[in-house]
């Protein structure tokens, strides 16, 4: 179906003001509640959203305050494949009905928080009238507190974080998957913030409360490894070992039985404490490692293409010294200060034969199927001939959310995936990666194979598209509205290996990383104009071990970032 979409003023003055606000109050006044059922409110007045789809469009807006969500984009997310006759103009309606119900009665010259933008939207919020933001600032706040030893900083700036938490977020939109998604992360900060809270209660001596807290979340999260120790430590220090004992027993079993792993190494420690009845105030076990002073830095990464441009760097120790981002080490250097020559993993010192030392252990990575497929393999093969007594459980994800959530969950030791906007805990770059614009090999497309070809060129297209989950989605959406279209639909798919055979079996394009090509693809491949690159990364919640470390620094010599032969035919000045 082709969308053409025009302007039009969405709103009169007259009507406006169903709700009673104070005349001097201006959009500042105005406050969103998402942690629970999705409201508003006005000062002291509380405002009437409208019907559910209205609140949906809300919500989408909510997710991404001071951003420009394009028409196309949201029309996606809130009807999928099944938009209304007319969504452009539905769309508008839902628009002019909640600048109604949001925007201050103050007169016509009064500025608006919902504004048209091309290509589409955007909700002028600051952070802090969304209690989202107010929840994750203060939960940032509280564990950096805790970082620096002040457990009763920590315990105050937590403690009214999760104050902030009156229900599952945006749960009323669970069809919707771009909400559904952005709950999930929401959970997971919110048991971080429970952790944390935990850890810096336990340093107060705090340990009965800390234990009823705890027990509900430990049975509905029985792999969250975090937590449980710190659940187990609080059941110790209150005398109630053999508990201690048996929520041990229940985490590692359902470790076993989910993912064939046994226990980390952190939760053993705990448990070796607990069978020495050793209470924490005597002998502090922290269950997540403790960073060094963290700083925001923005460097220019030099080099090669591959690392052109700007990245934003977080966690680099202050005084580290790390100019620049590189391919390969860690971003963050030691986690209390620069690597001294005695903190050299012991995967850098040689074996007795003067190779590499042989290592072995089990390393649990999260990524993504498109690295898993496209990039990952020529680095396994060098792993597993250079370090057979290594096992990796490799379990791959849909978007760079999950990632996250799998890491700080304790679900995963290391992920591999793009580079994340911000993470406190080390960064190894690992390169950057070009995507290509694949075609049918009988599409009437007459530019020749291996040009830039403008995405407005193939507007008439139904593409294989990537489903909204898909954290590849967003590219092809992105590019196309910014051409000033929408892409058609030839098929949806979750799975981002399935696209280039889609696309070989003749249903239309698809957008994918080069490095996903299947061998002898017998399809047309485009570079597109403009460029569209991702950089590659692999992180974890702290210092890597030595088992990470090989596999780290396997993943920077073998893997397989840019195909060869993928080369730019058009010079970039």
């Amino acid at each position: 179906m082709s969308v053409r979409e025009t302007t039009i003023p969405l709103d009169s003055c007259e009507g406006v003001g169903t709700v009673n606000r104070p005349a001097a109050a201006g959009p500042s006044a105005l406050r969103l509640r998402v942690l629970g059922q999705i409201s508003a409110r006005y000062g002291a007045s509380d405002l009437v959203l409208g019907p559910r789809r209205h609140r949906a469009l809300l919500a989408l807006l909510t997710i991404r305050p001071g951003r420009v969500v394009p028409t196309g984009l949201l029309i996606e997310e809130l009807w999928g494949a099944a938009p209304p006759r007319r969504p452009v103009a539905t769309l508008q309606t839902y628009v002019s009905h909640l600048r109604r119900a949001l925007d201050p009665v103050t007169g016509c010259k009064s500025p608006s928080v919902l504004n048209y933008r091309a290509p589409g939207y955007i909700l002028q919020l600051s952070p802090e009238q969304v209690d989202a933001h107010r929840f994750e600032t203060l939960v940032r706040s509280g564990r950096r507190l805790l970082d620096g030893q002040d457990a009763s900083g920590a315990r105050n700036a937590l403690t009214e974080a999760l104050s902030l938490w009156d229900g599952c977020p945006y749960q009323e939109f669970e069809e919707l998957p771009v909400l559904a998604d952005e709950y999930a992360r929401l959970e997971q900060v919110r048991l971080t913030a429970v952790e944390s809270l935990a850890q810096a209660r336990l340093t107060l001596g705090e340990a009965a409360a800390v234990a009823t807290e705890l027990a509900p979340e430990a049975r509905r999260y029985p792999m969250r490894e975090h937590l449980i120790g710190h659940l187990m430590t609080a059941l110790s220090d209150i005398g109630c070992q053999a508990e201690a004992l048996r929520v041990y027993e229940r985490t590692r079993a359902c470790l076993a039985e989910e993912f064939g792993v046994d226990a980390g190494a952190e939760l053993k420690r705990v448990h070796a404490a607990v069978l020495r009845q050793e209470s924490r105030r005597r002998t502090a076990v922290p269950a997540v490692a403790a960073p060094g002073p963290v700083v925001s830095v923005r460097v220019p990464v030099r080099g090669s293409e591959v690392f052109r441009g700007e990245v934003d760097v977080v966690g680099v120790p202050a005084g580290s010294g790390c100019p620049c981002p590189v391919p390969g080490p860690s971003l963050s250097g030691a986690q209390h200060g620069a690597v001294r020559p005695d903190d050299v993993s012991p995967a850098d010192r040689p074996g007795d034969d003067g190779g590499p030392r042989r290592l072995t252990g089990v390393l649990r990575v999260a990524t993504l199927q498109s690295i898993s497929i496209g990039v990952m393999p020529p680095a396994l093969r060098i792993l597993n001939r250079e370090q057979p007594g290594i096992r990796l459980v490799l379990t791959e994800y849909i978007n760079a959310g999950e990632l996250h959530a799998a890491l700080e969950s304790g679900e995963a030791d290391l992920a591999v995936g793009p580079l994340p906007d911000m993470w406190h805990h080390p960064v190894h770059l690992l390169g950057t990666e070009e995507f290509v614009i694949v075609l049918p090999p009988d599409d009437p497309c007459t530019l020749p194979v291996g040009t830039r070809v403008p995405f407005s060129a193939l507007r008439d297209r139904k593409w294989v598209r990537l489903a909204p989950r898909n954290g590849l989605a967003r590219f092809l959406d992105e590019a196309c509205a910014a051409a000033g279209f929408r892409p058609g639909t030839a098929i949806y798919t979750e799975q981002s290996a399935a696209a280039p055979l889609l696309t070989l079996s003749g249903l239309g394009p698809s957008l994918i990383p080069a490095n996903m090509l299947p061998p002898h693809f017998a399809g047309r491949v485009f570079l597109p104009e403009p460029p569209i690159r991702r950089t590659l990364a692999a992180y974890s919640c702290g210092r890597p071990d030595a088992v990470a470390t090989v596999f780290i620094e396997t993943l920077v010599a073998g893997a397989h970032i840019m195909p060869p032969g993928l080369v730019d035919p058009v010079p970039r000045r």
